[in-house]
């Protein structure tokens, strides 16, 4: 008879059953890549011993919890590692990508927990249908003797271990913070307290000196003069003890900070795998073969740090296979190994991370490189003439820039490295990159260990005190108004010769405006974002100071261009401005101004104009809605043919057309267009439901600037590359 679990009980059970899981999951992921491509010093026996434990640890776990789903799918890993084990059959490829699935099977499960999973994946079915030999026999039995299980070597620490949840670790964390605003208004408290000591004691010498000019009130000012400096000494001997409390709580708050700190370190390994998984999918799917290695896996690194840089790495990965690394074909052709090798490094220098990403592959294409920024309007070809190699490179982490030929689902859409640099700016870091023809590229991130506290520009704005963190200020300098001229209808100046757009802050963050009541001499502020520089009207730079950022909470923490607020030592709120936000939007305002400038000189703005092509009139009607909603004016045509009679009688800015349609196909309305005007041609967006590479082949060929599957269809994206090639 089976035993019901007290609710609360299992409910205990099964969180703590989810993060065991997770752990195990990412253990058994792990184990999978290595058997997959082994090293040479890999001991494929306790591999599989490793992987044999680690899915009869999660059987066990899920029936003792009651998800029988997943007790069924690790017993069947189970049964197979037997197999590995007893040498009945060998991992194939195939094979490791059954296990893959069944992970991440494995993982819906628990997702949908505790509504039921539809339909679970069955392993043994495909097993059966993978073998083609007579080596590959049944499974066998799983030993119901538990003294197996026991002689698979393991490394036991003597040290007591107990869970404890991130989120508690993140309030303690908050409540930290917290302490670092108090000694950071403590200091200010002696500060002030400091400076009316010395004014008591200069009232003291002062009063001395009244007294022996007044002889004649002299016993009624001594008195006086007793008393002041009773009160005198009350208030040095109160300095110095706030003074000592004051260095026992910095002591006492940069232990606890640094405590926390290190109960929020995660091993790499534990965090990145992943980018494995990325990796081995994404080389996978565009035929190339490649050798994924980690170096300093065992490193331990800020949990939070970590999965913020997630995202980017696959960025940047995902680039370096689509972009970087040749078809094993093209690399044999060329001398090198069909297998090319993708390094990753993590680095612990003290103070900061350094991270390192590098590849074999044919490196960065400067000629491409100076094409797009060209075709994009990036630069300008004098602007270009003056870069060097490393600033011609150093273009990629432009917004919108891609070299790729044709957008697709796995990169080219060209936000990739804007999202790396962005990211590496937020968190107070670097990025460089260098290249070399034939040889491949290499990324290096330098990151801060930790980001707790930092310095910042204390200014006030329409009365209001505000705050940007030193890293992104290149300097405060106060210039003449005279100083300020025209280009191209906008505001600027020159510093070190460089002219440098000037923005009145107070337009951007505040609804007060004095852009029309300039003082002769006016405060700005050079706020640096990576390759964009922009000059801050303020109206006093107040001073530089220590701060701790805390985060807003809603609705308050989707204000634009704001990251967070701090304290004063006498409790008034500091807005810290997020500059990355802050310059992009300024940027913006940049060229609406230049817009407005024509306006007034007689050019006509209208927005853009797109012609939707498809047979079905469903599709039509919801890419015309989707497109009509972001604000572009649409026309639609039902197949090719009269899409190409609208194309010659009329304007457009953008052509989105299908693929298969009757009179004339995508591929040939495409051509056509391309074929109208080289110089001056019209974007094309293919969406189809044809995925084949054949396809997105002659997508390229006939010159498609995206190419947009259908089954993996989202609006976001649509928007994002349709905005790109406008």
């Amino acid at each position: 008879m089976k035993m019901e679990l007290d609710p609360e009980l299992k409910q205990k059970l099964i969180e703590t059953f989810t993060l065991e899981l997770d752990e195990q999951l990412a253990c058994f992921s792990d184990g999978l890549l290595k058997l997959e491509k082994p090293s040479a010093d890999e001991n494929i026996e306790e591999l599989h011993n490793l992987l044999f434990r680690t899915a009869h640890n999660i059987k066990g776990a899920a029936r003792s919890v009651d998800i029988q789903d997943i007790a069924e799918l690790s017993h069947s890993l189970e049964s197979l590692f037997t197999q590995f084990k007893n040498n009945e059959r060998k991992p194939t490829k195939k094979i490791i990508d059954i296990c893959m699935q069944a992970v991440s099977q494995i993982r819906e499960i628990m997702a949908c927990y505790p509504e039921p999973f539809e339909k679970v994946m069955d392993i043994d079915s495909l097993l059966a249908s993978e073998e083609t030999d007579n080596n590959n026999r049944p499974a066998a039995d799983i030993p119901q003797d538990s003294e197996e299980l026991h002689q698979i070597p393991r490394n036991v620490e003597n040290k007591e271990h107990m869970r404890v949840s991130v989120d508690k670790i993140d309030r303690f964390s908050s409540f930290v913070d917290e302490m670092q605003t108090i000694k950071l208004v403590m200091n200010d408290h002696f500060e002030q307290l400091a400076y009316l000591c010395n004014l008591i004691r200069k009232g003291e010498v002062q009063l001395k000196k009244n007294i022996s000019k007044h002889s004649s009130t002299a016993d009624e000012m001594i008195t006086v003069l007793d008393n002041y400096a009773e009160i005198s000494k009350s208030a040095r001997d109160l300095s110095r003890d706030i003074k000592n409390t004051n260095s026992n709580l910095n002591y006492i708050t940069n232990t606890l900070s640094d405590s926390i700190y290190f109960l929020r370190l995660v091993k790499v390994k534990d965090e990145l795998l992943q980018l494995k998984l990325t990796a081995r999918d994404i080389s996978a799917e565009l035929g190339k073969d490649i050798t994924f290695n980690i170096e300093g896996e065992d490193l331990e690194v800020d949990r939070t740090l970590l999965e913020q840089l997630k995202h980017p790495l696959i960025h940047l990965l995902r680039n370096a296979i689509d972009h970087g690394i040749e078809s094993p074909k093209e690399r044999v052709s060329l001398g090198k190994s069909p297998t090319a090798t993708i390094d990753l490094s993590v680095v612990n220098d003290g103070s900061k991370i350094i991270i390192t990403l590098s590849d074999d592959g044919a490196g960065i294409n400067i000629d491409k490189v100076k094409k797009k920024a060209l075709k994009s309007k990036i630069c300008s070809e004098v602007e270009l003439q003056k870069l060097n190699e490393d600033e011609l490179i150093n273009l990629i982490f432009r917004p919108g820039f891609s070299t790729k030929e044709i957008i697709t689902d796995i990169s080219g859409r060209g936000v990739g490295m804007d999202v790396v640099n962005n990211f590496i700016e937020t968190v107070k870091g670097k990025i460089s990159v260098s290249s070399t023809a034939g040889q491949g590229a290499k990324f290096t991130m330098i990151l801060p260990l930790s980001v707790s506290s930092e310095h910042a520009i204390v200014f006030k704005v329409s009365n209001q005190m505000f705050a940007i963190p030193t890293v992104f200020v290149e300097c405060a300098l106060q210039i003449h108004k005279k100083e300020i001229f025209s280009v191209e209808g906008s505001n600027a100046i020159s510093v070190n010769n460089a002219t440098i757009p000037l923005k009145d802050l107070a337009d951007i963050i505040t609804s007060n405006s004095s852009a029309s009541q300039l003082p002769d001499s006016i405060s700005v502020i050079i706020v640096n974002k990576g390759w964009s520089k922009v000059a801050f009207i303020v109206d006093e730079v107040v001073t530089e100071r220590e701060i701790v950022i805390k985060p807003l909470s809603e609705p308050l923490c989707n204000i634009d261009n704001i990251s967070g607020a701090t304290l004063t030592g006498r409790g008034e709120i500091i807005l810290v401005l997020n500059a990355v936000n802050l310059i992009q939007t300024s940027l913006r305002q940049s060229r609406s101004s230049r817009i407005s400038t024509l306006s007034d000189d007689g050019a006509s703005h209208s927005a853009p104009k797109i012609l939707v092509v498809d047979d079905s009139i469903t599709t039509r009607t919801l890419e015309k809605n989707i497109l009509q909603a972001r604000g572009f004016e649409v026309e639609t045509a039902a197949d090719g043919e009269n899409a190409w009679q609208k194309i010659q009688a009329n304007k457009y800015d953008l052509l989105v057309t299908d693929v298969e349609m009757p009179n004339m196909d995508g591929f040939t309305l495409t051509e056509r267009v391309k074929n109208i005007d080289k110089d001056n041609v019209l974007p094309v967006v293919i969406v189809t439901s044809r995925e084949c590479d054949d396809d997105k082949k002659r997508g390229i060929e006939v010159g498609a600037d995206a190419y947009v599957v259908k089954s993996q269809f989202e609006t976001g994206s649509l928007l994002s590359i349709i905005e790109q090639l406008i």
